[in-house]
């Protein structure tokens, strides 16, 4: 009888633990002190059980500098540029963020970046819309500075579509 109720009740745990996946936003500043860049970002997307990273996450944010007064926004996902925007420059649905915010960069008038730095904080902002396992935290980066990485979860059956 014991077993019995004792089976029963690993079934019970199983199967209401038992999600799809869990959603994820990460909020994260990032600095490129030799360049000036800082990069604030918010990331989502959704994981699915048994897996480590996702595949659909995606990441809003703006990049400032303190050697130029304006702000480029961007929103990518962990291969692709979906969008950059500064002044007059616009794009969408680009291969390459990197060459996108090189020429962007190079436009602006004291535009002076580190190309090591630049590269890495391309990657630090694309990996994290896999999801918090995929975000770089301090003492994870070479050049790039983690000022601040916040990380919220949501375990449900379905996506968060916010």
């Amino acid at each position: 009888m014991y077993l019995k109720m004792l089976f029963i009740i690993l079934i019970i745990i199983t199967f209401t633990s038992c999600a799809d996946g869990f959603s994820f936003k990460t909020i994260a500043i990032y600095q490129a002190s030799e360049s000036g860049l800082k990069a604030e970002i918010t990331a989502q997307g959704y994981i699915l059980n048994g897996h480590d990273l996702g595949n659909d996450g995606f990441v809003n944010g703006k990049i400032s500098s303190s050697r130029f007064s304006d702000t480029i926004f961007f929103q990518t996902n962990k291969t692709k540029l979906l969008a950059l925007k500064y002044k007059n420059i616009e794009t969408k649905n680009n291969e390459n963020m990197l060459m996108t915010l090189t020429n962007c960069l190079d436009t602006i008038k004291n535009g002076y970046y580190n190309k090591q730095e630049l590269e890495e904080l391309v990657n630090v902002i694309q990996l994290s819309a896999a999801g918090p396992k995929a975000t770089y935290m301090d003492g994870q980066t070479k050049l790039i500075k983690v000022v601040n990485v916040n990380f919220e979860t949501k375990r449900g059956n379905q996506k968060n579509n916010e």
